[in-house]
């Protein structure tokens, strides 16, 4: 495995604090038992292994970790260790090790600062694994999606960041990482909320200070383009943003209407085809589920209709799902019914039937989808079809995750 530095990106030091937070609260981290380790190499069991500036691949990647402290951090079925501490929870729920380790004399030196004031909990797309999270806003400035809890903590309520607040973190990072960084993803929900010539000073400052980056990208709600030009958003693009994700959901308006989305399929359709004017790549997520029983055969027409016309760049389906409890999304939909696995997948086959794509990446692999689909459409339609068939009539011999597996 080749060496890795320690001089890792700014928000892989953030997100790994932030997903133990998030997985671990400080009374899980007990310290029993405990052990002096001087050797260089350190086995944890059937866990993994880590040598102080190395990453080494877990027997199992989906092995779950958690450090409040110490930002330690799995990573791509990898643990990167960033501190002098590692704690790592074993399949034995109960069994946790804590180990002080001692630092290589050559490692080179961890920051002790992290660069950026992030506000808990931080989100990104699974594809930005390797970018800089770089807040432009705190939270979703909607956030009224009956389906979304990821802005609902009160820490997360909607404010623009002060513009040299942002200035200050891009010139720290500068500093810190300097050529290493090459991809950033503007923070929080909404950035398009800002004004052209906001995001046009923090695109300068990136390009100015971070001259290595080549990506830049950045949550997009379809409401917040209306008030933007294709002019505008061209000028953005020209100035380094490069990709937008929008959550479109469904494309169909009575199951937007349901859920409280604040948009319809002609608001999502102008934004989406203003991004493609502006020449901005574009990455669309859907919602598989989110109609229920009732609503599930329109919800997969008109998404298909809606990515028919607009042609993205990108798809990507995931499963609605309700870690927190469904009762603040039935207080506007209390008739929902959840699809089984086997509605998921026909709702699934549905949708795919009906697209006719020219040439777009398809992702349908996250945590929360039974089963992972990788292809390009219309290329690989027949194909992915036929998975997914496979799995409506033979579950048990179908490449299934296991309940247990999925990221919810």
């Amino acid at each position: 495995m080749p060496e890795k530095s320690h001089q890792f990106q700014a928000d892989e030091l953030a997100q790994g604090y932030n997903e133990a937070c998030r997985v671990a609260p400080r009374s899980d981290l007990l310290t029993s038992p405990t052990a002096n380790i001087s050797k260089r190499y350190l086995p944890l069991h059937s866990v993994g292994f880590v040598v102080d500036k190395h990453v080494h691949k877990l027997p199992n990647p989906r092995q779950p970790w958690l450090c409040r402290r110490c930002l330690v951090f799995k990573q791509h079925g990898a643990v990167r260790l960033l501190s002098r501490w590692l704690v790592v929870r074993a399949s034995n729920p109960s069994a946790k090790w804590r180990i002080p380790l001692e630092p290589h004399s050559a490692s080179p030196p961890v920051p002790q600062e992290i660069p950026i004031r992030y506000i808990n909990p931080v989100f990104r797309p699974p594809s930005e694994a390797q970018s800089l999270i770089l807040p432009v806003t705190n939270g979703c400035s909607w956030n009224k999606c009956t389906y979304c809890e990821m802005y609902t903590e009160p820490q997360k309520k909607f404010a623009v960041r002060e513009e040299q607040e942002t200035l200050d973190a891009i010139a720290r990072c500068a500093a810190l990482y300097g050529g290493q960084l090459q991809r950033v993803f503007l923070g929080d929900g909404d950035a398009m909320a800002l004004s052209t010539r906001r995001l046009m000073t923090v695109l300068e400052a990136i390009k100015t200070h971070l001259p290595a980056v080549r990506r830049v990208s950045t949550y997009c709600l379809p409401r917040n383009l209306r008030n933007k030009t294709v002019q505008e958003l061209t000028e953005l693009h020209e100035a380094g943003l490069t990709l937008a994700y929008i959550g479109a959901e469904s494309g169909d308006d009575t199951v937007l209407q349901r859920v409280n989305k604040g948009e319809t399929f002609e608001s999502t359709f102008e934004a989406l085809d203003k991004l493609r004017a502006a020449g901005i790549t574009r990455s669309v997520m859907l919602l598989n589920g989110l109609g229920g029983r009732e609503l599930s055969h329109q919800h997969a027409e008109n998404s298909a209709r809606l990515i028919n016309a607009t042609q993205p760049e990108f798809l990507a389906t995931l499963v609605v799902s309700f870690p927190q409890g469904e009762a603040r999304f039935r207080q506007n939909f209390p008739e929902w019914e959840p699809l089984d696995q086997a509605e998921l997948f026909v709702e699934t086959a549905q949708f795919l039937q009906a697209l006719e794509l020219k040439r777009t990446v398809f992702r349908s692999d996250h945590g929360s989808n039974w089963l992972a689909l990788k292809g390009v459409l219309g290329a690989e339609r027949a194909r992915l079809l036929a998975e997914v068939q496979h799995a409506i009539d033979s579950p048990q011999s179908a490449p299934l995750r296991h309940a247990s597996q999925r990221g919810l």
